[in-house]
C-alpha cells in the first residue's frame, strides 16, 4: 500500500473573508469567525455598502486578522458597487466561479435551487479551500478599450439583426428581388431603399426613364443592366397586389429599420 501526504489548503490568518451573494437590489453577507457565523442583509447602494463594510472590518480584530477580503460571484455588473467600494476602502477582493458555487451548493446543502441565504456560506467554504478567482481593476485606458470593444460588438450584432429585419420587410414589398446582400446594402441597393422605400409598387408607379433618373441621382455608377433587372423584378413583384394601407405600414417599418 502506497501512502502519500494530502495537500491541505488552510485559510490565511491575516484576513477575514466576507462572502456576499449579490443581486440587483440586495446583498447578503456571511462572515465566519471560528464556529460562529455573522450574517446580514442590506441594500445594494454605495453609501450603505461602505457603512456595512466598515462594520465588517471591525470584526477583523475579534478574528485576529489585519484586513478584510470581500468575495462574491460575478453577476453581470451588480457586484461592481460592492467591489469598487471595497477597493476604495483598502480591502482585498476576489471572485468565485458561479458554476463552482452551483455545484458545491448541491454537495454541501443537497439543494439545486439558488438561495440568497445559503450561497454566502457556500462561497465561504470555497474561499476556505482556496477556490477563488482574481478580481482585476483595470486602469482607465484598459477599461475604456474594453468598453469600446463591447460597444463595437453590440453594434455589430444590431446591424446584423437590422439587416435581417430589412430583408423580411423587403420580401413583402419586393417579393421577387433577385439581388443579394452585397448589392442591397451597397450604394445601389441603398438608393432603392432610400428613394423607393424598397417597394416594387413605388418603382412601378414611375416610368422606366423616371426610375433610371431617380436611381442614377443616388447611385451614379449603377449599371444599366442592373436597372433593367430591378425593373423586371418590380414588375413581377407587384402581381402580389398588396393592399395600399398594408404597403404603407411596411414602407414605414422599412424606413425605421433603415434609420437604425
Amino acid at each position: 500500500m502506497k501512502i502519500s501526504p494530502a495537500a491541505c489548503q488552510v485559510k490565511l490568518s491575516d484576513r477575514l473573508d466576507a462572502c456576499f451573494d449579490v443581486s440587483k437590489n440586495v446583498l447578503n453577507v456571511t462572515v465566519q469567525i471560528e464556529d460562529r457565523y455573522y450574517e446580514d442583509e442590506f441594500g445594494n447602494r454605495t453609501d450603505t455598502i461602505e457603512r456595512k463594510l466598515k462594520r465588517l472590518f471591525a470584526l477583523t480584530t475579534e478574528a485576529g486578522c489585519s484586513t478584510l477580503r470581500v468575495i462574491c460571484e460575478p453577476t453581470g455588473g451588480y457586484e461592481r458597487k460592492l467591489l469598487r467600494a471595497a477597493r476604495r476602502l483598502g480591502y482585498l477582493t476576489r471572485y468565485v466561479s458561479a458554476e463552482a458555487v452551483s455545484k458545491f451548493r448541491v454537495v454541501e446543502t443537497n439543494d439545486t435551487g439558488k438561495t440568497d441565504l445559503k450561497d454566502p456560506r457556500v462561497i465561504n467554504t470555497l474561499a476556505q479551500i482556496g477556490k477563488t478567482l482574481t478580481h482585476r481593476l483595470l486602469d482607465d485606458d484598459c477599461e475604456s478599450l474594453r468598453q469600446t470593444g463591447k460597444i463595437y460588438a453590440e453594434n455589430q450584432n444590431r446591424i446584423i439583426a437590422t439587416k435581417s429585419r430589412i430583408w423580411t420587410v423587403l420580401d413583402e414589398l419586393f417579393g421577387d428581388f433577385s439581388f443579394g446582400t452585397e448589392f442591397l446594402f451597397g450604394r445601389s441597393g441603398l438608393a432603392l431603399l432610400q428613394e423607393f422605400d424598397g417597394s416594387a409598387y413605388r418603382v412601378r408607379a414611375k416610368s422606366f426613364d423616371e426610375f433610371v433618373v431617380a436611381m442614377k441621382k443616388r447611385a451614379p455608377r449603377i449599371q444599366r443592366l442592373s436597372l433593367e433587372r430591378l425593373w423586371l423584378d418590380a414588375e413581377s413583384s407587384v402581381r402580389h397586389e398588396l393592399g395600399c394601407q398594408y404597403r404603407e405600414a411596411l414602407e414605414w417599418q422599412l424606413r425605421c429599420h433603415l434609420e437604425d
